[in-house]
């Protein structure tokens, strides 16, 4: 269910290398959450602006995004 405001709720997951990404499926699937895919990787592999974009197609939230800067900080 989207918000009235039509702001989406947005869990963000610091990590997304692919054993992240893999529970982070895992978890969206067996709570029948939302998760951006895409955005899983070490480095994120898609823009800010990209998941942005894919955020603005869920159905419903909350979506879960993850993103890896490669150990940066």
């Amino acid at each position: 269910m989207l918000l009235l405001d039509g702001k989406i709720r947005v869990i963000l997951i610091t990590d997304g290398d692919r054993v992240a990404q893999h529970v982070v499926e895992n978890i969206a699937t067996t709570l029948g959450l939302r998760c951006i895919s895409a955005s899983g990787g070490n480095p994120t592999p898609i823009s800010g602006e990209e998941i942005v974009k894919l955020l603005k197609t869920v159905p419903r939230d909350p979506v879960l995004v993850m993103f890896d800067d490669r150990g940066r900080r």
